[in-house]
């Protein structure tokens, strides 16, 4: 609640996160909406190429924290990505 409140304060229009727990019918509705489902599978694909990259590349635990961290440590993890399939060209 606390952060779907603070998304649309920035002015989000359309936010995916689900709610654990019992919902209630108005929340079901919300969740059923075909928008709030495309964003879930984008969420877990998105989830699921960095754990790939993550297991593929050895890129263990970061030390990194924060949003900016994350940032760094994926943009490593596809930097490595992109630079093995050039490497895999010539």
């Amino acid at each position: 609640g606390k952060n779907e409140a603070a998304l649309t304060e920035l002015g989000i229009k359309r936010i995916s996160i689900p709610k654990k727990g019992k919902k209630t019918q108005k929340r079901q509705t919300h969740e059923r909406q075909r928008w709030f489902r495309r964003l879930q599978a984008w969420r877990a694909g998105g989830e699921g190429t960095i754990s790939i990259l993550k297991r593929k590349y050895g890129l263990g635990r970061s030390l990194l924290r924060g949003h900016r961290g994350v940032s760094i440590w994926v943009g490593f993890g596809i930097l490595t990505y992109n630079l093995r399939r050039l490497a895999a060209m010539n």
